[in-house]
């Protein structure tokens, strides 16, 4: 999956995928109008590298 823009509730955020050094694959989430001028963020996910999350699962966890 290419990095992309999401945007929930007026919150905007860039995610893109990271290969774990173990093989899992997890989603950073860059929140691009949040505190800090864009500079914080969130890891998501681990899961093994093949079971990646879908668009949906992404927003449903930057929702929570």
């Amino acid at each position: 999956m290419e990095s992309f823009e999401l945007l929930l509730n007026d919150e905007r955020f860039w995610v893109s995928e990271r290969v774990q050094p173990d093989g899992h694959m997890s989603y950073d989430f860059h929140w691009l109008n949040g505190p800090a001028e864009g500079t914080y963020g969130f890891p998501v996910g681990c899961a093994p590298l093949g079971a990646l999350m879908t668009r949906r699962e992404l927003e449903a966890a930057a929702r929570n």
